[in-house]
């Protein structure tokens, strides 16, 4: 047989698509394994495998059939009775809960935005005095925010003391 019809028939089996005629020719073709070249080794041995154990009797335990089938039966009832378990039922409460907990919130805070809580209202009805609390508290920031400054300065006068210490010592 040609190698390229071996290979044909060879592509045709893996993909199920050959007749027993065929097989029988296959299985023919490598049945000697010495003669064949070293690419088809392997298949060869796999074939003459499978030849050996289509002629095998392979005897199935008694009951097997009963078996799979009550195996199948109960998975498939437990698969369709959603609370079969005490965590399925619990995660769906948890589920229910969390959702009306989000609803309830939700609807508290559409709530308080219509009703205008939120918007910032007057609190003071004389300017001058809401000028001198703004002057106020103006100063306390300005006086926190020098603090500060006077700070990072002092750190930033140390920084560059330490660099010129350092390169000194690199130098030498």
């Amino acid at each position: 047989m040609r190698t390229e019809d071996l290979e044909e028939l060879l592509a045709k089996f893996y993909d199920g698509k050959t007749d027993e005629q065929e097989e029988e020719r296959l299985f023919a073709a490598f049945q000697h394994e010495q003669g064949l070249p070293a690419r088809w080794q392997s298949e060869a041995r796999l074939l003459n495998t499978w030849q050996q154990m289509k002629s095998c009797d392979v005897v199935c335990p008694s009951g097997l059939e009963e078996r799979l089938a009550s195996s199948i039966d109960r998975k498939a009832a437990s698969a369709h009775f959603f609370f079969s378990s005490g965590r399925r039922l619990r995660r769906w409460a948890v589920a229910v809960a969390a959702v009306l907990l989000i609803g309830v919130g939700m609807g508290l805070f559409l709530t308080e935005v219509r009703e205008g809580s939120s918007l910032p209202k007057d609190t003071f009805s004389d300017p001058d005095e809401a000028y001198r609390v703004l002057h106020a508290t103006l100063m306390e920031v300005s006086a926190g925010l020098n603090s500060g400054m006077a700070h990072i300065s002092e750190v930033c006068m140390d920084i560059n003391r330490m660099n010129k210490e350092c390169m000194n010592e690199l130098k030498e």
